[in-house]
């Protein structure tokens, strides 16, 4: 009766022992290598998309963007990740809907520019937007 008992002890330990050891470990998921996928102008914005809080005048460039007009006001879509903050308006700016409004598909742009705050949203300063290829 008590080598049955220290056979089922035995073989428990060699059972649960690895699992106890290599169940701990985190399996690292490998990289995305998917292209970012392009914004549906018409498609409904999901209120879920996070946005990461910037300090007031962190600055960026060449970040990779889509426009698109929502309401009065335009919005960037970081790429990837489609994060949206909204652009203040300025000739830089300006410039840049004119070109998205006289083309029928999407355009890509890599801007320049800062990040301000203003009740705890983050706003968009363009300095410099220039087509990507």
């Amino acid at each position: 009766m008590k080598s049955i008992i220290t056979v089922t002890i035995i073989t428990l330990c060699f059972i649960a022992l690895p699992v106890i050891v290599f169940g701990q470990r985190d399996i690292a998921k490998p990289a995305d290598k998917t292209q970012p996928q392009p914004v549906n102008p018409n498609a409904e914005i999901k209120p879920t998309v996070p946005k990461k809080r910037q300090r007031e005048g962190t600055s960026f460039q060449s970040q990779d963007v889509v426009f698109r007009q929502i309401g009065t006001r335009t919005s960037a879509f970081f790429q990837p990740g489609n994060e949206r903050y909204t652009c203040l308006e300025n000739q830089c700016l300006d410039r840049a809907m004119k070109v998205v409004n006289d083309t029928q598909e999407q355009t890509y742009w890599k801007i320049d520019g800062e990040f301000t705050e203003f009740q705890g949203e983050n706003f968009l300063i363009i300095k410099r937007a220039v087509l990507s290829p």
